[in-house]
C-alpha cells in the first residue's frame, strides 16, 4: 500500500479470482468481487444501509436488475428490480457495463476510493476482459485502483 498515494487510500476492497473451470460462466469473477462489496453492507446499522440503499437505487435505476441478476444478495439491499426491456445484443452489453459502471461508481468515491483485485488474470473469460477494457477507457468511474495478477508460480515440492 505504500506505492498508493495518500490521498488515494482504499476504504473499500473488493476480489476476485479467477478460475479454470468458470471461464465458461461470463462475469463469473466480477460476480464474486462484486459480492465482496455487498456483504459487508448487510451487516451495518439500518441509518447507514438506508444510505447505500438509496445510493444504490438511485445509480442502478433503470438498470438494476442486470446488476441483481450477477449480484442477487443486492436484492436485498436494494429490493425487486423491473426487468429491463431487451435490446440487440451490442446495445445490450453496452447497457450492461453502464450498469455495471453505475455500481463501481457508488463504491468508488472521493469519500471512500475502492481498491479491485483480481487474481489469476490468465483464466479471464471474454465477457469479464470486454467489460475490464470498457472500465478502463470510461471515464464515468473515479477514485478506483484496480490490480491484476496475471497468474502464480506454486512449488509442487514439499521440503520436510
Amino acid at each position: 500500500m505504500s506505492c498508493i498515494n495518500a490521498s488515494f487510500r482504499p476504504r473499500l476492497i473488493c476480489s476476485g479470482k479467477f478460475d479454470q473451470y468458470k471461464r465458461d460462466i461470463p462475469y463469473a469473477t466480477v460476480a464474486q468481487a462484486f459480492n465482496s462489496l455487498i456483504r459487508p453492507l448487510l451487516s451495518k446499522p439500518e441509518a447507514e444501509l438506508s444510505k447505500w440503499r438509496d445510493d444504490l437505487s438511485r445509480a442502478l435505476s433503470p438498470n438494476g436488475s442486470l446488476v441483481v441478476d450477477l449480484v442477487p444478495e443486492l436484492k436485498l439491499i436494494v429490493g425487486d428490480q423491473p426487468p429491463v426491456i431487451a435490446l440487440p445484443p451490442q446495445e445490450a452489453k453496452t447497457r450492461a457495463h453502464l450498469a455495471f459502471r453505475q455500481f463501481i461508481a457508488v463504491f468508488a468515491r472521493p469519500e471512500h476510493p475502492l481498491a479491485l483485485f483480481l487474481d489469476d488474470l490468465h483464466w479471464l473469460d471474454a465477457a469479464t476482459l470486454d467489460f475490464l477494457e470498457d472500465l478502463l477507457v470510461q471515464e464515468d468511474v473515479e477514485h478506483l485502483l484496480w490490480s491484476a495478477r496475471i497468474g502464480t508460480m506454486r512449488s509442487t515440492r514439499r521440503t520436510r
